[in-house]
């Protein structure tokens, strides 16, 4: 895995990408696309969790046990 600061490239995750270019322009072009399409699936899945959590938060003022398993196990799925 190659490290982009707090994002992890995983090539098991992105394996279409090949860093076989014919020049250096074409190989930064394809890094800085898919470093934005890791930042845009990071900030995507860090909006769901937060969603889910607003929603385990409501339901547990609402003392709903069911609603509060089924989110707690659905917030679970996305990490």
């Amino acid at each position: 895995m190659g490290d982009f600061g707090v994002l992890k490239f995983n090539r098991s995750i992105y394996p279409f990408i090949s860093f076989e270019c014919d020049d250096q322009e074409d190989k930064v072009n394809v890094i800085d696309s898919v470093f934005a399409e890791m930042v845009l699936d990071k900030a995507l899945l860090d909006f769901r969790k937060e969603k889910i959590q607003q929603k385990i938060n409501q339901s547990l003022r609402d003392r709903n046990k069911r609603e509060f398993l089924l989110l707690t196990e659905e917030l679970m799925n996305v990490s």
